[in-house]
């Protein structure tokens, strides 16, 4: 193994090398989680010392701890992540949902208001119309020919 190279297999616990790494080849333990697991008899029935099995075993256990705490963090972690993207799109499907709904409204009540406007200019437009007819005195309207002819004019004696 090269200097730079991570360990990740039994030579990755302290008080394990490569003649011990053998007798455990040897005894069929190959992982962190089966030394973890193997009886420190098996160990020294391997040929492993009483002091060298209760220390590595020991190491093993730890190991093996912590790796499942680092799986279930990055469990824990996705979940929690998955949760706040569930939750942020639902927070945006609301914000659509709600703007959808309040320009909706501003349309319907645009429309409302142009309608009344056209219903005043209507209404405003028939009365002027109605008014003028009013005015009138007559059927036929009699032009002045002159200013001396015009009501204003013509003083009174």
């Amino acid at each position: 193994m090269t200097k730079g190279e991570k360990k990740t297999g039994l030579d990755s616990l302290e008080g394990v090398g490569p003649a011990t790494i053998k007798k455990l080849k040897a005894a069929k333990i190959t992982t962190v989680d089966g030394l973890a697991k193997a009886s420190q008899k098996s160990l020294e029935t391997a040929g492993i010392a009483a002091s060298t099995a209760k220390k590595i075993i020991g190491v093993a256990k730890l190991a093996s701890k912590s790796k499942t705490v680092a799986k279930a963090a990055g469990s824990s972690a996705k979940k929690t992540t998955k949760n706040a993207a569930n939750k942020t799109k639902d927070a945006a499907k609301n914000a659509a949902k709600k703007t959808s709904d309040v320009s909706s409204k501003a349309v319907a009540s645009s429309k409302q208001a142009a309608k009344k406007v056209v219903e005043t200019t209507k209404q405003s437009a028939a009365s002027l119309k109605q008014k003028a007819s009013q005015d009138r005195k007559g059927k036929n309207i009699s032009i002045p020919r002159s200013v001396q002819d015009m009501p204003w004019f013509k003083k009174k004696e």
